[in-house]
């Protein structure tokens, strides 16, 4: 395990501590740490708040349903409400990591935006065994193009180019219509494999592609972007934008519901 952030600097490079908690301990004011085993992460964290004299009342695990070394105390399910359970099979033949998902407090169906209230009514008839009133749902949203992941851009500046789109994540297709939602004119894609650890040479194809699609810009996922930055030192101005992405509720409702039965079950802990 790895301490990544004390909440206010990095203490490990991006390449030691991964995309992902890189991109966490970028934008989030509170420490974050990263490991294989959750309960010696935990311990680390619990070391460091000791020997800081820092009182942290709650941590969160990423990615962590299926890991039974630490005694969690809300557990949050997410399913992608295009296909819940993929093709029914686990890694590495499908994506479940494992079928029971009744041990969650509550199921966050994400990318539910296309489903109206019949589909939704479906969806919760798909997971018998769950209380229905539990079940929230949820979509991924543009929050904006930035330059260099840090100067926001207007429509009108967006609208003006022509970007390369490129990406190594879990749904490419996803990003690319989060692109598109943001008002991005797409003229090429790269996809990379989810997690793809990016070399120099990487960087300059991209850029050769860029040319040779006649794009004026390349557009990254916020994931992407904290691999890509340490690369650019040569050049700080390359034309790089970064596609942010929110997650929102499909209603207040939803998330004032989840907010609910969150506090009801850690408040009798």
């Amino acid at each position: 395990s790895v301490m990544v952030s004390d909440g206010q600097r990095m203490l490990v490079a991006p390449a030691a501590a991964g995309d992902e908690a890189t991109m966490y301990a970028q934008q989030l004011a509170a420490p974050v740490v990263v490991g294989v085993n959750r309960a010696r992460s935990c311990m680390l964290l619990q070391q460091w708040m000791q020997k800081n004299k820092k009182n942290i009342e709650y941590v969160f695990l990423d990615d962590a349903y299926q890991h039974f070394s630490v005694k969690k105390d809300f557990e949050i399910l997410l399913l992608d409400a295009r296909a819940p359970f993929d093709n029914g099979h686990y890694l590495p033949v499908g994506r479940l990591r494992e079928k029971d998902y009744t041990r969650a407090d509550v199921i966050i169906a994400t990318h539910a935006d296309g489903l109206d209230a019949a589909a939704q009514l479906d969806f919760k008839k798909k997971l018998p065994a769950f209380n229905s009133e539990h079940i929230f749902f949820g979509t991924h949203a543009p929050e904006g193009i930035f330059f260099h992941n840090t100067e926001l851009v207007d429509q009108q500046a967006i609208a003006s180019k022509r970007f390369l789109l490129a990406a190594g994540v879990g749904s490419f297709s996803g990003v690319l219509a989060t692109a598109r939602a943001a008002g991005a004119a797409v003229c090429a894609t790269r996809e990379f494999n989810d997690h793809y650890r990016y070399s120099s040479d990487d960087v300059q194809d991209l850029f050769q592609l860029m040319h040779a699609q006649q794009c004026d810009a390349l557009l990254v996922t916020t994931k992407d972007w904290v691999k890509l930055q340490p690369l650019l030192t040569r050049d700080p101005d390359v034309p790089i934008y970064v596609l942010r992405v929110v997650f929102e509720f499909l209603s207040q409702p939803e998330y004032d519901c989840l907010i609910a039965v969150m506090k009801k079950k850690l408040l009798t802990l």
